[in-house]
């Protein structure tokens, strides 16, 4: 009888794990394209105009692009975290994805106050266009929404300090949470990290 493999097959998205070649270089590029995002966003000509569909649909296209290349690098570190939380090399791109979301939440402050800049008949007209008519609503509650929000240099400033404030607390956590064991009885005695004796009483 064939026994249920517990452990993800992360090697079938980046080979090697923490450790990926490939993983790194995808990190990189990240981090280029995020930077270039910001130029962009900071030597943008705003307000858009009606007449701007074509520079506006590429630069939502190019945000886009940015969150879910960042997101599929997160889940990844987090499945490798999971899978073995004294993982290192996992600890350390994990640190430099907190920096490259305070980077990330800089582009989308930005992009926050071009959508908040752009006239109300514009922005609908914009939205229209053929290429954003499926995400309208997205775009449409994302401007509202950032009219609650702070100035993008005070809000940049909260992301920057998250980092090594609230990120970084929840990380030590993991870590101590990590080199902690527990021995049980289960089928011979084994030794566990603490996350561990949750899992094997829920059987």
């Amino acid at each position: 009888m064939n026994t249920l493999n517990q452990q993800w097959e992360l090697d079938s998205i980046f080979a090697g794990g923490s450790e990926s070649n490939r993983f790194h270089t995808f990190l990189n590029e990240l981090d280029q394209a995020i930077q270039a995002a910001r130029k962009q966003l900071e030597t943008q000509k705003i307000p858009f105009t009606h007449n701007d569909v074509q520079p506006f649909t590429a630069l939502v296209e190019r945000y886009e692009s940015l969150c879910k290349q960042f997101n599929e690098a997160a889940a990844f570190i987090e499945c490798l975290t999971a899978q073995n939380i004294k993982d290192q090399a996992a600890a350390q791109a994990n640190n430099r994805m907190h920096s490259l979301g305070a980077e990330l939440d800089a582009v989308n402050s930005l992009f926050e106050t071009a959508l908040r800049e752009i006239a109300d008949a514009d922005f609908q007209t914009l939205i229209n266009a053929p290429q954003l008519r499926a995400i309208s609503f997205s775009l449409n509650e994302k401007r509202t929404l950032s009219r609650k929000k702070l100035e993008a240099n005070q809000e940049q400033l909260i992301s920057a300090l998250a980092v090594d404030g609230y990120h970084a607390w929840e990380d030590l956590y993991y870590q101590l949470i990590g080199k902690m064991e527990i021995t049980i009885a289960h089928h011979g005695k084994k030794e566990n990290n603490v996350g561990q004796p949750g899992k094997q009483s829920a059987r």
